[in-house]
């Protein structure tokens, strides 16, 4: 692969330091512990846990936030060709994926650790993705389009009450499958999916605008203000009413 490694860095985080980011290269995250979710403007949320990977394309407004303090590595890179070909990436051989990121340890942890050993270990991620999906492409992009589908229907009804069987009859799948695809294609179940736009729509809304708090239920599916109060603090410690003074 003509792959050219610019950028190699260890980072932990507790946040980022920048949640929305616009790249000049493409830039690639593996995370070694803790999680992070992120996401384009009008695209799916994705999960990154342990072993996986973030694909952040140039010039592509992505937004992203830590969920549990994280341990990852960087690398910014202009290729050839298409290294990931897409943006949540996962590896099916964990053990090797733990083998890299102890070598990565290693180099990063010794001082004269060489940018020759930096882009190697890179290469050895790609190829190893590249072979795993050698074979899955043209079977990922189908089960990706009959999730997509799915995805449409969740984000242009957040103001309802979603439950997995009508989400999963937009994919047209049974509802194991679609259970089990969703969270291959995601990091997420489909409740979670659903809850985590919701809790995005209603920052935005108590953030941005003056919207009366039982009104910003409504937009978001709740029943009544209380469940939606309920539901607001179990993420975020704090109340609806406290969120946006603190965002004024």
């Amino acid at each position: 692969m003509d792959i050219n490694l610019l950028v190699f860095l260890h980072l932990n985080r507790n946040a980022f330091r920048y949640p929305s980011v616009v790249n000049s290269d493409d830039i690639f995250m593996l995370v070694k512990s803790g999680s992070f979710r992120f996401w384009e403007e009008e695209g799916p949320e994705y999960i990154v846990k342990a072993n996986e990977g973030a694909l952040f394309r140039r010039d592509v407004l992505y937004h992203r936030e830590i969920i549990e303090p994280a341990s990852l590595y960087l690398f910014r890179y202009r290729a050839g060709q298409t290294v990931f070909d897409r943006d949540y990436v996962t590896f099916e051989d964990q053990n090797r994926v733990m083998s890299t990121l102890a070598m990565l340890d290693r180099v990063d942890a010794d001082a004269a650790g060489g940018h020759e050993l930096q882009a190697s270990l890179f290469q050895d991620l790609a190829v190893q993705y590249a072979v795993e999906n050698r074979f899955a492409v043209g079977r990922r992009e189908t089960e990706d389009a009959q999730v997509m589908q799915a995805i449409r229907y969740i984000k242009t009804h957040l103001h309802m009450k979603i439950t997995i069987s009508q989400a999963g009859r937009e994919s047209g799948l049974s509802q194991a499958q679609f259970i089990r695809r969703f969270k291959a294609f995601t990091g997420m179940t489909p409740q979670d999916y659903a809850a985590s736009l919701k809790l995005q729509k209603a920052k935005s809304l108590l953030r941005d605008s003056d919207v009366p708090i039982q009104k910003v239920a409504e937009l978001c599916g709740f029943e009544n203000g209380y469940y939606f109060s309920n539901f607001f603090k179990k993420k975020t410690g704090m109340s609806p009413s406290g969120y946006r003074s603190t965002a004024l």
